[in-house]
């Protein structure tokens, strides 16, 4: 068996990961320009190299609570459908690698929980869990269309 790589960061009081492969880069947290009719959770938009790229607030779209930006929040970006999208965290903790049987992604585990398919999995690490957030699935369908047309 191998390890799987993760990037793992904070929402408010709950660590969770990504698969590294879904990630573009890492950037520090920046201004975003507020645009109307969206979903709560989108916080606007940003300027990254010439790409305006949609920020969705992690902690939002998960009902985890709103916070404010400060020197650690970052945005994670990621590549979904020939779009970018920055996924706003309150952290970037580190990468780790995870050995492949210490992973449950029981799919009734998750369904028991009545979440989504956004979630991979549950990674254990010593005595801490993370949650393993698959993020080209946060955004349903009929979300993403809508964001793409305010481009």
């Amino acid at each position: 068996m191998s390890d799987v790589q993760l990037v793992i960061f904070k929402l408010n009081h709950e660590v969770c990961g990504a698969n590294i492969s879904q990630v573009h880069e890492i950037i520090r947290y920046q201004e975003v320009s507020k645009i109307p009719e969206l979903p709560a959770f989108v916080e606007g938009v940003v300027n990254l190299r010439g790409k305006v790229i949609p920020v969705i607030d992690l902690n939002k779209r998960f009902s985890l609570g709103a916070r404010e930006a400060d020197k650690k929040t970052k945005i994670i970006v990621t590549e979904i459908e020939s779009q970018y999208i920055g996924f706003r965290v309150n952290d970037v903790n580190e990468i780790m690698q995870i050995p492949e049987q210490d992973i449950d992604n029981s799919v009734q585990l998750m369904q028991s929980m009545g979440v989504r398919n956004y979630m991979a999995g549950i990674a254990k690490n010593d005595e801490q869990l993370i949650a393993i957030i698959d993020l080209h699935k946060v955004l349903q369908y009929q979300e993403m269309e809508q964001i793409k047309n305010t481009q």
